[in-house]
C-alpha cells in the first residue's frame, strides 16, 4: 500500500525542481477536487453522467446500493442495511497490462 507520504516523496524525486511542500499541496488539492466533483455526481440523477474520467490512466465510478435488509451474523437478528454510496476505480486495458507484466 503507498501512502500519502509515500507518494508525495515519489513524486518529488521525479520532478526535483518542486519542493515537497510544493508537490503536497498539488496532492492535497487533487483529493479535494475529487471529493467536490464526487459529491456532485452522487446528487446526479442521470447514472451515465457518474463519472469521472482520467484520460490515459481510467475512471471512477460512482454507484449507489439501495437499502436492504441483512443478517447478524451472531445472533441470526435481521438488520436494516442504509443506502450507501460506493466508488470504484476502474483502469484502463493498457494500465492493467503494464500492471501485470511488471507483476510478473
Amino acid at each position: 500500500m503507498l501512502t500519502q507520504r509515500e507518494l508525495i516523496h515519489k513524486i518529488w524525486e521525479k520532478n526535483p525542481p518542486l519542493t515537497l511542500d510544493q508537490v503536497g499541496m498539488v496532492i492535497n488539492t487533487f483529493g479535494e477536487i475529487i471529493e467536490e466533483e464526487a459529491e456532485k455526481l452522487i446528487k446526479t440523477e442521470f447514472p451515465r453522467h457518474k463519472r469521472i474520467v482520467f484520460i490515459g490512466l481510467g475512471r471512477i465510478k460512482i454507484s449507489t446500493v439501495q437499502p436492504r435488509m441483512g443478517m447478524n451474523p451472531k445472533t441470526g437478528e435481521p438488520v436494516k442495511i442504509p443506502k450507501q454510496v460506493r466508488l470504484s476505480i476502474l483502469l484502463k486495458n493498457e494500465v492493467k497490462n503494464r500492471l501485470y507484466k511488471k507483476g510478473k
